[in-house]
């Protein structure tokens, strides 16, 4: 939900440097994004955006089985459960392919939510 997109801007000059981990998001997530980051642009002027996406926290709503789960995870683990939408299957390659993230990562990050069950 677009309303309840909360951002913490974090200034390069006051912040150490920040790992950052690749991934294309899905389009839904994108989009948010790219939204953000053009009405920014047009407040700010001359300033733009640098997504961390292993940073941050995503509410989402999983339904399974008719019973609604609410996880509180990174984009990057949002955006790994998202593709699932897409199709209920893959292998880490193709999924990897998909995300254009690392495969040793997105084990990661699949193992979080293999720890929840999913």
């Amino acid at each position: 939900n677009p309303n309840s997109l909360k951002i913490l801007i974090l200034s390069e000059q006051f912040w150490p440097k920040l790992k950052d981990e690749k991934i294309e998001m899905p389009e839904e997530l994108a989009k948010i994004q790219e939204n953000f980051m053009s009405s920014y642009e047009t407040f700010k002027g001359n300033r733009t955006l640098i997504w961390k996406n292993n940073l941050g926290i995503v509410n989402i709503e999983i339904e399974i089985s008719g019973k609604k789960l609410d996880f509180n995870v990174t984009p990057i683990q949002a955006a790994v459960i998202m593709k699932f939408k897409e199709k209920e299957t893959w292998s880490l390659q193709e999924l990897s392919q998909s995300l254009k993230m690392c495969s040793v990562a997105l084990k990661k990050k699949l193992a979080y939510w293999k720890t929840q069950g999913l």
